[in-house]
């Protein structure tokens, strides 16, 4: 998930991140949205690697989502 529509675009059509990540290609059954919700309710693992001042709103918007069953892992950078 991003909310970057031309970076997600092109995340999807090369399958890996040419910008950060060159030559990391993505597993095949990776798939890159821009739709948080759609997005959480399908994944049995959450994985947040946020910037520290958007952990909050992003978590707090996601806690009405989380199942029991979902796992969840936090990476974050910086201090808020």
């Amino acid at each position: 998930w991003g909310g970057n529509s031309i970076h997600l675009a092109d995340l999807a059509k090369k399958h890996e991140n040419s910008r950060y990540l060159p030559g990391c290609i993505f597993p095949s059954a990776l798939k890159v949205s821009a739709d948080l919700s759609d997005t959480l309710m399908q994944s049995s693992i959450w994985i947040f690697a946020l910037p520290s001042q958007a952990t909050l709103p992003i978590l707090n918007f996601a806690k009405q989502l989380w199942r029991p069953t979902q796992k969840i892992m936090l990476a974050s950078k910086g201090l808020e």
